[in-house]
């Protein structure tokens, strides 16, 4: 019961916040926008993109936006914010949940390298 109320309280906070985004650059449009923004956008996450999803978030909030009529500038004006936003604040936390349970951030560099038996760094 918990895991749902949680899950149901961060898709809240994700389509209110898309919402106040697109609301910031004074556009006409109801305040569902937030939640068609979220579901193209969370479809869209099936589409293999760039790391990121640099391209796919943009073409798919332009592709939401375009049912209220918003201009393609507009809506890529809003895609990048929401998306820089979005970004930074999964950036920040990480660094910060890291430094809270005690990882130090020089020690992820050697994670996921591919090593050979004798310990060496294996060259791929």
């Amino acid at each position: 019961m918990a895991t749902s109320a949680l899950t149901l309280a961060g898709w809240s906070v994700l389509s209110a916040s898309l919402t106040m985004f697109t609301l910031s650059f004074g556009l006409k449009v109801p305040y569902l926008v937030g939640s068609l923004i979220m579901v193209a956008t969370s479809l869209g996450a099936s589409i293999p993109s760039a790391p990121g999803s640099a391209g796919v978030f943009h073409v798919l909030t332009v592709l939401a936006l375009s049912v209220w009529s918003v201009s393609t500038e507009e809506a890529v004006a809003v895609g990048v914010l929401a998306h820089g936003v979005t970004i930074t604040l999964q950036v920040v936390l990480g660094v910060l949940c890291a430094w809270l349970v005690g990882i130090q951030l020089s020690s992820l560099s050697g994670i996921g390298m591919p090593r050979s038996s004798t310990g060496v760094l294996a060259v791929c």
